[in-house]
């Protein structure tokens, strides 16, 4: 089909109704036309004009180009328009795909009266350059998605937001000029721009949305700030050039995975207004060495480059770019989600005696992770929380077998789950890797078990270290000036043996201490 002639009796082109007809060269239709759904011609690659009768009430047609009658709205610009175009200055409006893959099109003046442009207004017109937005639109929203060729773009002073997608996948944007009247850049608005090199965004903005500047791998330095209180999640991720971030003092809260994989960034302040903060905001962040808090922040901390909350109960995220070895202090209660992901200079991790929980994700893609020692407080592990480490050999516990998400492990072999003697829960699998004891040096007692310590009628311990060797429990009163004596000798079958002292209460006070015969 490459000619449609609508006639009279014809009042209503749907929704997309010629879509896809990519043989079509013109379009007429008659007076009756009064509604023309949208997308009624995209996709028609060979589409020259669209012409309505110069009766109809509605519409109009000024060389080959779709009018409403009084020519404020710019309906359709047929697909094969290309050169330059000049929007008389009478449209106010630019209807949604108006443009839509006009390959062709080099250049375009956007008149004066133009007040908004609808989604995909320009979506795919490759070969344009330059853009000069006119001071009466107020909000872009996916007006100029996948435009490759466009390099730079001057946004009008009335524009207050840079809408979803606005300027996705603009791929050849080199320079954009924002107004000091932009109060939000929403999501996706310059996702994928991959040649932009900076970006100054004015102290009036108040939002970031999320996925703003996804992959932007040239932008070298970003400053925030402070009037913006939201950062989005994933805002910044694969900022690969990124190595200098300034968050402004005013910005109240972090999305998760906000500066993901931006491997040359190697340190951050964080400013004492973030109240909330995403979780691991700087995963594969390969170069990151030091996360800084603010002394004054109330909410977060930091000790060491490590991110905590206040009172370093929580550790939020270890820094990407740290290796070799790394001991949780005993006062961390909780391992927050991915808060290890990604770090693969990571070799071995030490959890201390308080941690409770590892979070979702907590050490996934730690690729050069070989060993990890769990303390006795862990009762949860999350989803996925050591997949893909693929030198994982031994995870070694403490206590007794915590609760498991299945996947906690992945699908990866070769690692062995070790726990000591005594200890409760432990099947021939757990989590489908298999189990073995864990043989100490030197005999210890499990301090963490409920019948640990003073009972009803005796004190009680359960002593742990390798299978059918004697040990000798000794007590004395005074650590000052001790006098050890033997109270017990105990054969550890299966590796352990529980202690009773029956005596315990016709002392002031007792010490206990293990040695072997």
């Amino acid at each position: 089909m490459t000619s449609v002639a609508i006639p009279d009796s014809v009042t209503n082109i749907d929704f997309e109704a010629f879509e896809y007809c990519d043989t079509l060269t013109n379009v007429t239709f008659g007076v009756g036309v009064a509604s023309i759904g949208s997308g009624a011609f995209t996709f028609c690659s060979s589409l020259m004009t669209i012409t309505a009768n110069p009766n109809n009430p509605a519409f109009t047609t000024v060389n080959g180009v779709l009018f409403d009658k009084n020519q404020t709205t710019l309906i359709q610009c047929p697909q094969t328009l290309a050169g330059n175009y000049i929007i008389p200055d009478s449209v106010t409006d630019i209807a949604t795909q108006a443009f839509y893959d006009c390959a062709g099109l080099t250049n375009v003046t956007i008149g004066n009266g133009v007040i908004t442009m609808g989604s995909g207004a320009f979506q795919y017109c490759t070969a344009l350059t330059g853009l000069i937005i006119p001071d009466g639109v107020t909000t872009i929203s996916g007006a100029f998605t996948y435009c490759s060729g466009l390099a730079s773009v001057t946004i009008g002073k009335g524009v207050t937001s840079i809408g979803d997608e606005a300027f996705f996948n603009c791929t050849g944007l080199t320079n954009v000029t924002i107004p000091t009247n932009v109060t939000s850049i929403e999501s996706q608005a310059f996702w994928n721009c991959t040649s932009l090199p900076g970006i100054a965004i004015p102290g009036s903005v108040t939002n970031i949305g999320a996925d703003a500047f996804l992959n932007c791998p040239r932008l070298a330095s970003v400053t925030i700030p402070g009037n913006v209180v939201s950062v989005g999640a994933e805002a910044f991720v694969s900022c690969l050039g990124l190595t200098n971030l300034t968050i402004g003092n005013g910005v109240a809260s972090i999305g998760a995975n906000a500066f993901a994989s931006c491997p040359r960034l190697n340190s951050v302040l964080i400013p004492q207004s973030v109240t909330s903060i995403g979780s691991a905001p700087f995963i594969a962040c390969s170069g990151l060495t030091a996360i800084t808090v603010d002394a004054s922040n109330v909410n977060y901390s930091s000790a060491d480059g490590v991110l905590f909350d206040k009172n370093q109960k929580t550790l939020i995220e270890w820094p990407g770019g740290r290796g070799g070895s790394c001991t949780i202090p005993n006062g961390v209660t909780n391992i927050g989600a991915d808060a290890f992901e990604s770090c693969v200079n990571l070799t071995n991790v030490t959890i201390g005696t308080g941690a409770t929980g590892i979070g979702a994700g907590a050490f996934a893609g730690c690729s050069n992770l070989t060993a990890v020692y769990i303390g006795a407080g862990v009762t949860v592990i999350g989803d996925s929380a050591f997949a893909g480490c693929p030198n994982l050999t031994a995870v070694y516990f403490s206590g007794n077998a915590p609760s498991l998400f299945v996947e906690a492990f992945g699908d990866q072999a070769g690692i062995t789950v070790y726990y000591l003697p005594g200890t409760r829960g432990w099947p021939a699998k757990f989590g489908g890797i298999p189990t073995a004891l864990w043989h100490l040096p030197s005999p210890m007692i499990l301090t963490f078990e409920p019948n640990f310590g003073a009972q009803t009628k005796y004190f009680g311990f359960t002593v742990s270290w390798a299978t059918n060797i004697p040990v000798v429990v000794e007590a004395c009163t005074n650590l000052a000036s001790p006098i050890w004596s033997t109270v017990a000798s105990l054969t550890l079958a299966n590796g352990s043996a529980y202690f009773v002292d029956r005596q315990w209460t016709n002392y002031p006070v007792r010490f206990y201490r293990l040695r072997s015969p």
